[in-house]
């Protein structure tokens, strides 16, 4: 449930008062939305989440009375980075509904939401939280939404670059410091990184996913290959050198 708040969210509400930030242009235009149906105060306060103690949890659902019309269902899966089934995961929308636990399919449906759009969000532990926004339910319809849940699990990229040309008698390796190693995972759009250290180290930790690896530094190129690929996974060990040379 959203916190009290002092701000203007419509021409209804009063200035320097600390109140629940209740749009009543919009409730209204629920009260009045069904003329075939009789209008009461009942029809507002089934749906309306600041109705509600705050020590009410997300899975207490509005009311619904017999032969009430505008119920919507939204159901869809819960997959993992590598597009595998998430069970035990839950949905909330917002913060009055809440599915039951994933099947082993990643599968979940949630009935009876009154139509309108929400802030839906898949949380597990052991991965990182995901909201979508602006989910809309319809009335008598199914909504299908789906979400991909990145696991909080850390594995590491190690990354080694080198002088291509050795040590200044041209035999031993030389570590490159001060090198940004990119780590992207082109499925999921997100980027981490790293920077090597004297010995021309990195080790960058990621969730499980397949990513592109790249380094760079300003006055060097990269020798051979500068595009490498990685597999942060179980038991998969990742160690990858590249090669650099100065500019000039």
């Amino acid at each position: 449930m959203e916190e009290r708040t002092i701000d203007i969210n419509n021409i209804s509400n009063r200035e320097g008062i600390l109140r629940w930030p209740v749009d009543f242009e919009k409730c209204i235009i629920y009260w009045g939305s069904d003329k075939s149906e009789k209008q009461s105060c009942a029809k507002c306060i089934s749906v309306c989440p600041f109705a509600r103690s705050e020590k009410s949890t997300a899975a207490s659902k509005p009311i619904k009375f017999f032969g009430e019309k505008g119920y919507g269902k939204l159901h869809g899966k819960v997959l993992d980075s590598d597009n595998n089934p998430v069970e035990g995961a839950r949905i909330l929308v917002g913060g009055i509904y809440e599915s039951n636990p994933t099947s082993n399919d990643g599968v979940y449906i949630i009935d009876d939401i009154i139509r309108g759009r929400y802030k839906a969000r898949a949380i597990k532990a052991g991965y990182q939280e995901i909201s979508k926004n602006n989910v809309s339910i319809e009335g008598d319809k199914s909504t299908i939404q789906d979400f991909t849940l990145l696991s909080t699990i850390k594995h590491c990229i190690n990354v080694m670059v080198e002088d291509a040309f050795g040590s200044a008698g041209g035999v031993d390796a030389v570590g490159i410091k001060d090198v940004k190693v990119n780590c992207k995972d082109p499925v999921n759009n997100l980027l981490y990184y790293g920077i090597t250290n004297a010995c021309g180290e990195s080790n960058v930790e990621v969730p499980p996913s397949k990513y592109h690896v790249s380094v760079s530094k300003l006055g060097y190129r990269c020798v051979g290959a500068c595009f490498k690929t990685a597999d942060a996974s179980d038991n998969i060990k990742n160690y990858m050198n590249f090669k650099m040379i100065r500019d000039n």
